[in-house]
């Protein structure tokens, strides 16, 4: 890398970018959406500390199916999913914080304004095939304790 001198400090948090990540549900608020309808509003945090936010609507057609690949994203980040009725109750949420998952970031709009968005939560094999993985073995290394070159 090249020295340059920063110009100003960045302000706020940093957000996701279009991608896909590894995270981590860091935070969930339990409260109603807008419309009336349960949700819980995860607060997401990638490994080089970009942060985004995600919905969960309950009652709607999409619930199941989003729940379901949430689920089966911290399954393959090494969890065991127990025998739990999921939904928008007490065991969920406890369960939900503070699980690893991966996801897709995307460029979207919302009331005619740009925004960055989660638009989904990622198996292991979907991460893994994805051109524009970030935050997954970024700087994999390899064992180089016994080469002469650091000796």
């Amino acid at each position: 890398m090249k020295y340059q001198r920063p110009v100003e400090r960045p302000t706020g948090p940093k957000e996701f970018l279009p991608g896909t990540y590894a995270a981590t549900i860091k935070k969930i608020v339990n409260k109603p959406a807008s419309s009336g309808s349960k949700m819980f509003t995860f607060f997401l945090e990638g490994k080089n500390g970009e942060q985004g936010r995600s919905f969960l609507t309950f009652g709607n057609d999409f619930t199941q199916q989003t729940l379901s690949f949430i689920l089966a994203s911290i399954e393959d980040n090494g969890v065991e999913i127990p025998d739990i009725e999921f939904g928008w109750n007490q065991d969920t949420y406890n369960f939900l914080l503070n699980k690893d998952v991966y996801i897709r970031v995307e460029e979207g709009e919302y009331k005619g304004k740009p925004q960055i968005k989660v638009t989904e939560y990622l198996t292991l094999d979907e991460f893994e095939g994805s051109e524009e993985n970030t935050g997954f073995n970024e700087f994999e290394q390899t064992d180089q304790a016994h080469s002469s070159e650091w000796q």
